[in-house]
Order: C-alpha cells, then structure tokens, then sequence
C-alpha cells in the first residue's frame, strides 16, 4: 500500500509539498492509501474463482453453473455438462466491464478460463 495525499482534489505523493499547497487556504489535506498492486492473478478454490493481487486481497467473480443434456446419438446413455453463464463481478457483467470500461483481454479470458474449469470440473465429479 501507499499513502498519497490531497488538497482540493489535486493529489501528491509527497506529504510536504501538499501542505504548501494547503497553506494559507481553507483546504485540508487528506490522505489515502492506494492499492499500487501490478500483478492480478484469476484463482480456482473448489467451486470459487476470484482475482486476487500480490497482497492477497480478493475479489470473487459471481456465475452461475447450468446443466446442459448432451445426450449422444448413439448411445442412450444421459449425459449432462455444465457450463458457466452470467460471469459478474460486483453485479456487473465481465462483458459489460470488457466493452464499457476496458477490462483488458487478458484478465477477461483468464476469468473466462477458470470459470470454465469449474464447469468442467463439476461436469467429471457429476459423471
């Protein structure tokens, strides 16, 4: 974490040069501390997915897992699959976060990728 701070909604890294701004004003300076992770790496725990930075903080991709029936031809056997559907997080839509706000590629098929695993992983346990 870092700690930067503010005066009127300019912002510093350095605590004295913030006061200077602050002096002889009605402004106060604030500080707030920055989550400066650069690393984010997408987890699988059982049947969570979560993107998790360098300081473990993590945030937990919401799906929902719905059977499918792939019952083949030639055999009469039943046969269901899962499939991960309405990947979120916070409540909103990966997709909506890759188109409106510019999630990058990479996280949205690593996201894409895990949630997959989960649905792959609950269609072998339920085989």
């Amino acid at each position: 974490m870092t700690t930067i701070f503010s005066v009127n909604g300019e912002y510093f890294s350095n605590y004295d040069l913030a006061v200077l701004k602050a002096s002889n004003t009605n402004y106060m300076v604030k500080s707030h501390d920055v989550n400066d992770s650069v690393d984010l790496e997408v987890q699988e725990d059982a049947s969570d997915v979560y993107v998790c930075d360098e300081y473990d903080n993590k945030i937990y991709v919401e799906f929902e897992l719905n059977t499918f029936d792939i019952t083949g031809y030639e055999d009469d056997q039943e046969v269901k699959e899962y499939r991960a559907e309405d990947l979120a997080i916070n409540g909103c839509s990966i997709e909506h976060l890759k188109s409106s706000f510019g999630l990058s590629d990479e996280l949205y098929n690593s996201i894409v990728h895990e949630c997959d695993n989960v649905a792959i992983k609950t269609t072998e346990q339920d085989g």
